[in-house]
Formats: C-alpha cells, structure tokens, sequence
C-alpha cells in the first residue's frame, strides 16, 4: 500500500506530528512544496498535515486544486494551532471555513495541539497575534494568543494512527 505523507508547518508543530507517523507507518514523506500531481495519484491512501493560520488551514488550497485527482482515495488531514483541542466549536468553524461541505465529507479529519514560541515568529506573526488578541473577547483564548506553549506532544498522534492503519489494512484487502 502506497502512504504519503504531505505536509506544510510554519513553526515546526506539523512537520514534527508528520516525522512522527512517517516513523511509525513509513509510507512517503513530502514537503506541501515538493509533491506532485504524479506522486498523489500513485498513493493508495493520503494524510495532509497543515497548520491554521488566521482562521484558514494552510494546506487547503492544495486538496483544493487536486480534488478531482484525489476525491476517491481515502484522505487524512491533521492540523496544529494554537486552539486546544477542547475548543471543538472554534475547531469546527475553521475546518468548515477551510474546505466546501463536499471537501469536508470525505475528510477524516483530525485536529491536534500545536505550539506557539513567538521568540522564533517573524514580526509580522507577532504583530497579527497581537491584534488579533486585542480584539478576542473569549479571555481564554486571549490568553492563549498572548502566552507561549508547547502541546505538541506524539502520544496525540494514537487516534489517528490507529486510523490510518485500518485505511492501510482495508486498502489490502481490496
């Protein structure tokens, strides 16, 4: 069975979740910017991991433009941001802004904690957190735009795995 792999990590959260299962299940391991139309259409089963980044995923555009190449395989996205995973309804909302109902479907589709170290952003990340912070009225989430973090943590990556291997397995009894 044929695992790709494809991510795109700003600050490092999502590509260290992709070098994870990459260790665990093998498979393909591709940068967003590298991977071709060639190499999603010889994959049997495809997770894309990106990070959100002012209320959008960032690997979106490219499950957007290679939809009709990719509709009928099984797909896995995975995110990270700084949202913690019991805020589903924050969650939901970018997941739903990110890709039509149709996308959304067919997406198993797993969120997980990032990290945030605004000692490594560029000032423009810095500048926009700020901003956006002044404006939050949840002071939970303010407080979490404003406070570094680290929850990336690989036992998270135990659900979808878990997932990816029944995709894997039912692939090979096809």
């Amino acid at each position: 069975m044929k695992l790709l792999l494809v991510y795109d990590s700003r600050h490092g959260s999502t590509q260290q979740y992709a070098e994870w299962m990459h260790t665990q299940m093998g498979g393909k391991l591709m940068f967003v910017k590298d991977v071709s139309k060639d190499d999603l259409a010889a994959s049997d089963v495809l997770v894309f991991g990106g990070y959100v980044h002012a209320g959008k995923i960032s690997i979106r555009n490219v499950i957007h433009k290679h939809w009709s190449i990719i509709e009928n395989k099984p797909i896995v996205l995975f995110t990270t941001s700084g949202t913690p995973p019991t805020k589903t309804a924050t969650i939901q909302a970018v997941f739903e802004d990110s890709f039509p109902l149709e996308i959304r479907e067919k997406l198993a589709y797993f969120p997980l904690w990032g990290r945030i170290d605004k000692a490594r952003w560029k000032l423009a990340d810095r500048t926009l957190v700020r901003f956006g912070s002044w404006i939050e009225k949840d002071p939970d989430v303010k407080r979490g735009m404003v406070t570094d973090f680290d929850g990336v943590r690989e036992e998270a990556l135990q659900p979808l795995v878990k997932h990816i291997q029944s995709l894997l397995a039912a692939q090979e009894t096809e």
